[in-house]
């Protein structure tokens, strides 16, 4: 097992670690780093699980590192908010899917509440490190989960 550093985590190390173990990754860049004013880019890493390898769907994760709170953030979305209202599904049918799905041994949490829709999402501590398996690990586990809660519900 390999370990990252807490001082060593940075998005582009992330990048590398997802690109090594054959994730197709990308950054995202949400706004640029201002050196005078001391503010580091914003980005996160998008990274994208074939469907054949892991479950029934494609999947994209985006993963972030969160310094102050020492985690490494993790999002997929499962259905945007038109998506899954042309389903005809109501906040009252996703919210006892998100309650079964949150109290069942199913990895990360379903999310309603957030601007971009449904959404799987978890959030790994890191305290003096993390093991880089353990990154790729649960960026597929979630992967598959989110495509379970979208079978679930079409």
């Amino acid at each position: 097992m390999s370990a990252i550093l807490e001082a060593d985590l940075t998005i582009g190390l992330l990048l590398k670690e997802f690109q090594a173990a054959n994730l197709r990754s990308e950054v995202v860049e949400v706004a640029p780093a201002v050196p005078e004013l001391n503010l580091p880019a914003d980005a996160y890493v998008d990274v994208r699980c074939q469907g054949d390898d892991l479950g029934e769907t494609d999947e994209t994760v985006s993963v972030w590192i969160n310094h102050k709170n020492r985690t490494v953030g993790m999002r997929v979305i499962v259905f945007k908010r038109q998506e899954f209202r042309g389903l005809g599904l109501t906040d009252t049918n996703l919210a006892s899917e998100a309650a079964r799905f949150n109290q069942m041994s199913h990895f990360g949490i379903f999310c309603l509440a957030n601007p971009w829709g449904v959404t799987a999402e978890y959030t790994l501590p890191y305290h003096g490190g993390v093991f880089a398996e353990a990154l790729i690990y649960a960026v597929k586990r979630l992967a598959v989960c989110a495509g379970d809660v979208r079978s679930w519900c079409v």
